[in-house]
């Protein structure tokens, strides 16, 4: 398996030592994410693949995912903890870059959702100028 399932002690642990790839929307991103996280939506990269639905499509996505976490400077050797807003995307997120050989990442699995459940951890929200 290319992931492990962590919960929010691990990421506050880890938050300053280890990448953290918030892979929501760019507006959910901008409305609160975990500090230090970066942004790689999982929705631009489903959205840019041509192609039907089906295995092509799904390799496609999963290297243009791949592509994305590389210019990010994320490798397949990087440890990385990876999360949306439930867990389910991040874990297709994972499982794609699985399948393009990164073997080091974490599976917030609880995600956005589990962090903002308590209001002692921090989030960071974007300004947004109209």
């Amino acid at each position: 398996m290319a992931y492990q399932v962590v919960d929010a002690a691990f990421v506050a642990e880890h938050m300053n030592d280890m990448p953290i790839v918030d892979v929501r929307p760019s507006a959910y991103y901008s409305a609160g994410h975990v500090p230090g996280a970066i942004n790689i939506p999982f929705d631009v990269v489903k959205n840019r693949t041509v192609g039907p639905q089906g295995p092509d499509k799904s390799i496609e996505m999963a290297r243009a995912l791949g592509l994305r976490f590389k210019e990010a400077h994320i490798f397949q050797w990087t440890p990385a903890i990876v999360m949306c807003q439930t867990g389910y995307h991040s874990k297709l997120a994972c499982e794609m870059l699985g399948s393009q050989g990164f073997t080091n990442l974490f599976l917030y699995e609880g995600s956005y959702q589990d962090w903002t459940s308590s209001p002692s951890r921090p989030i960071v929200k974007e300004k947004i100028y109209a």
